[in-house]
């Protein structure tokens, strides 16, 4: 028996009760409800196949009318869309341009060409080959000095610059030549003695032991004046030592002495160097080293090799004439450099100056820090360019008079401050000149638009057969 739920949602009539009667459109009968309770339509009357079922169930209720929202959807749609359209049929066209290509500008700077030898630059201070400590060797008490025994002062060889109290001394060597004398006189004795013995012997009165032991005093003697002679010639030597003269002719680098003080043997007195023989040691890397002409002096040629001393004093820059006196035997465990010393021909005269003016400069100190330039072996065709101009530390980019960029291999021959002397390559390149502006890509044959050619920072520092400017070299 087949039963339907009478109580449905708001809106729907109650469900037609079961009737024997109505068992043929029974299921018609609940598809109809079902419908009209769920989905909210009914069907039409066409489903109802007889008579009974359009009596038993009732008509629906009317449902309110939908209409003008639909059409408000429909015109808010349209206007859309037409609004959409318009916009698109009347908006501007935009213009098409051209694409420009930009090309990087550079700075250029001018490439300067040198030829011959190529000056080796080294800095390091002056300093004497010949220094020595001024010591007593004697304990006494200065009596007496010189007035050239000052920081600065000069002297000639064998002046005497300190003088001891020599009162110990002499009463010492008086009594060393007395005991001398003393010595001598019994030696004397001992040979006269040992004459008389002979006859004596010879005559028979004594024995041949008596002339045995006559000899053995003599010999004693002998030794006693030969320690007697020593004793008094030391002390003539210390005495000697009571007086302190210079070894050579020089300058005073420092004292530390006062009359009234009692000197010690060993304990310093003043330091004294040799101002006609200075130098300068300055150290090279094997690569500079290569650059000079034979550096050791191996090979068989007149002249040592040339070079230059300068020193800045007083915001001017003075020169001297020096050579190279002789490298160093070993190498510098720590930076494994070359140390090669050059020595100036005339420290004592006062320098040259180099920019022309005529004031005169002072002569060359001890402990001043100079820059020497040491003539290099002819390397044939070089240029200087500034640091910042080498790329990757072996090349070049060259700005050519086609305003493209040509990209040079360059073999650097030495660096000093913020300049390196490169060889080049050039033979088939039309060069502006070297680019020193940074460049994100660059190819070769790119355009560039050179922004002009800056003689000023490729300024030498660097003289050549050409030019002579001050060298300011980095220190090593």
């Amino acid at each position: 028996m087949i039963r339907v739920k009478q109580d449905g949602p708001a809106g729907c009539h109650p469900a037609p009760q079961y009737r024997p009667d109505a068992a043929k459109g029974r299921y018609t009968q609940i598809l109809t409800v079902a419908l009209t309770c769920r989905v909210g339509f009914a069907l039409p009357d066409a489903t109802l196949n007889t008579p009974h079922d359009q009596a038993t169930i009732p008509a629906a209720a009317p449902r309110p009318r939908q209409w003008p929202w639909a059409l408000l959807v429909v015109l808010i749609l349209a206007a859309s869309i037409g609004g959409y359209i318009a916009l698109q049929v009347f908006k501007p066209t935009p213009s098409i341009k051209p694409l420009v290509r930009q090309t990087p500008i550079v700075r250029v700077t001018e490439l300067q060409a040198r030829s011959g030898g190529l000056p080796v630059i080294g800095s390091g201070l002056i300093e004497p080959r010949r220094q020595v400590t001024l010591a007593a060797e004697v304990q006494a008490r200065v009596i007496q000095i010189s007035e050239n025994l000052v920081t600065g002062g000069k002297f000639e060889q064998d002046e005497v610059l300190l003088m001891l109290d020599p009162a110990p001394f002499e009463a010492a060597l008086a009594q060393a030549t007395a005991d001398t004398q003393s010595a001598k006189a019994a030696l004397a004795l001992a040979e006269q003695s040992i004459k008389r013995t002979r006859n004596l012997i010879a005559q028979g009165f004594l024995s041949r032991q008596t002339l045995d032991e006559r000899v053995a005093n003599r010999d004693q003697a002998r030794a006693a004046l030969a320690r007697a002679t020593a004793i008094e010639n030391q002390r003539g030597i210390d005495l000697a030592r009571t007086t302190i003269t210079a070894p050579f002719s020089g300058r005073v680098l420092s004292e530390s002495v006062s009359v009234g003080d009692t000197a010690q043997p060993g304990r310093e007195l003043a330091r004294l160097f040799d101002d006609t023989v200075l130098e300068v040691a300055i150290s090279l890397t094997g690569k500079d080293m290569s650059l000079i002409d034979d550096p050791w002096g191996l090979a068989k040629h007149e002249g040592a090799t040339p070079a230059v001393i300068q020193v800045t004093h007083g915001e001017q820059i003075y020169e001297w004439d020096a050579q190279v006196d002789r490298v160093e035997a070993a190498i510098d465990n720590t930076t494994r450099t070359f140390n090669i010393v050059v020595r100036p021909s005339a420290p004592g005269q006062p320098g040259r100056p180099i920019d022309g003016n005529t004031r005169a400069g002072p002569p060359l100190l001890v402990g001043m820090y100079a820059t020497a330039r040491i003539a290099g072996r002819d390397l044939g065709r070089y240029y200087l360019l500034p640091r910042r101009a080498l790329r990757n530390n072996d090349q070049v980019w060259i700005a050519t008079a086609e305003q493209t960029v040509a990209i040079v291999a360059a073999e650097v021959l030495t660096e000093i401050d913020d300049q390196v002397a490169v060889k080049l390559a050039l033979e088939n390149i039309n060069a502006l000149g070297a680019i020193t502006s940074d460049l994100k890509v660059v190819t070769p044959g790119m355009q560039i638009r050179a922004a002009g050619t800056n003689a000023d920072t490729g300024a030498s520092t660097l003289p050549g057969p050409e030019a002579s400017a001050p060298l300011r070299a980095r220190p090593l």
